[in-house]
């Protein structure tokens, strides 16, 4: 009896290794699989993961710099609205060669230059190219002295305009062949001031001209 007992523990007991050995086993195996388990599913999230720093933090994947929002476009104008024109100045009067706006201009303001000196540059210092306009010389209008015959015309009125040679203005013809006021095509010339022809030049200058239909009036004030 004692020897069957004996059988049978020496059988338990080796019952029991086999079967610690065998759950030794099942439990490595288990351990295997969850950490291949674990490195799959890194790499599949992009993270660099494996046995030799499973211990380290995972290296972040670069990230791409933000993109700006485009540059808003101005807008195209629509062409079915046309943008309006601006209202045309009209400029009849003119000083040395510039056309000025107004209806009626003196010298002596602006702006307008004050007195004027007319030789080959300008030709004619002043004038009136419309009815309506006027223009009225109250300082010195000076015609340069040339060596030769050169028309000089120290004020034109032409198409209607007005010219006006006030009491406080001079006009000096030192010109050969210089016109102190001239009145082309139509217009009205009146002079209040003083026209001076210099001798020797005299015979070939004139004071007041009319070219034309128009008028022109010496007056009482006024001194050829």
């Amino acid at each position: 009896m004692k020897k069957f007992r004996f059988l049978l523990l020496l059988l338990l007991v080796q019952n029991g290794k086999i079967f610690a050995s065998s759950k030794g086993l099942i439990f490595w195996s288990d351990l295997m699989y969850f950490k291949n388990q674990e490195e799959e599913y890194h790499l599949k999230n992009g993270s660099a993961y494996s046995r030799e720093n499973s211990g380290k933090l995972p290296i972040k994947p670069p990230v791409d710099p933000p993109v700006k929002p485009p540059i808003p476009v101005e807008p195209i104008p629509d062409p079915s609205t046309p943008v309006a024109p601006k209202p045309v100045v009209e400029k009849y009067i003119f000083y040395n060669n510039v056309f000025y706006e107004g209806t009626d201009l003196k010298t002596s303001e602006a702006p307008l230059g004050g007195s004027l000196v007319v030789d080959m540059s300008n030709k004619i210092g002043m004038g009136s190219e419309k009815e309506g306009y006027a223009i009225e010389n109250e300082d010195t209008i000076s015609l340069n002295r040339l060596p030769e015959i050169q028309t000089l015309v120290g004020m034109q009125g032409s198409n209607g305009g007005t010219i006006i040679n006030q009491s406080s203005g001079t006009i000096n013809i030192l010109s050969y062949g210089g016109v102190g006021m001239n009145i082309l095509n139509e217009g009205y010339a009146e002079n209040n001031g003083v026209i001076n022809a210099v001798m020797p030049f005299s015979n070939n200058t004139v004071a007041i001209q009319l070219l034309g239909t128009g008028s022109i009036e010496n007056a009482s004030s006024g001194n050829i």
